[in-house]
């Protein structure tokens, strides 16, 4: 049986084009640098967030479905408010255009979580065809992981905007 799965395993990762392992490479060398406390110019913080975004909303705006839209404004608009209420925001200190961020592992989570989903369900897609069922728990788990990212944006605007 543990053979049969190692096999299985080769062959979607034998299956998978080139170009995805560097964006997994990249991601990974995003994610542990963001481990460490770091100076970041005030426009570098809202990159990651922004990239992500519009990535999902490309995705919704090429499914076209009102209904697809609603559910990824739900979930993302349950995570803004549960992020908003239940993490923990570090202040942030900001020297002119420049900002003190201390490392956590949060990013490192956020984008592989977002990588381990996107792939997963290209895999499915590719493999059964696009279901229903694929594409709305994959528009909910977009919506999860776009609320926590506007959220954080959202922080460190209004802790710029203050100073």
């Amino acid at each position: 049986m543990r053979s049969m799965m190692l096999h299985k395993i080769s062959g979607i990762l034998s299956g998978t084009p080139t170009w995805v392992f560097f964006v997994f490479a990249y991601l990974v060398f995003i994610g542990i640098k963001a481990t460490k406390d770091r100076i970041m110019h005030v426009g570098k913080i809202f990159l990651m967030p922004s990239i992500f975004f519009a990535l999902f909303l490309t995705r919704l705006i090429a499914i076209g479905r009102l209904d697809v839209c609603m559910i990824f404004s739900i979930a993302m608009f349950i995570s803004l408010a549960f992020s908003y209420f239940f993490l923990k925001r570090e202040p942030l200190k900001i020297e002119k255009s420049h900002v003190f961020v201390k490392g956590s592992y949060e990013t490192l989570i956020v984008v592989m979580i977002i990588f381990i989903i996107k792939y997963y369900f290209g895999y499915m897609k590719a493999v059964n065809g696009e279901l229903e069922k694929y594409l709305i728990a994959e528009i909910i788990i977009s919506g999860i992981t776009s609320g926590f990212l506007v959220n954080k944006a959202i922080h460190y605007a209004r802790l710029i905007c203050v100073k």
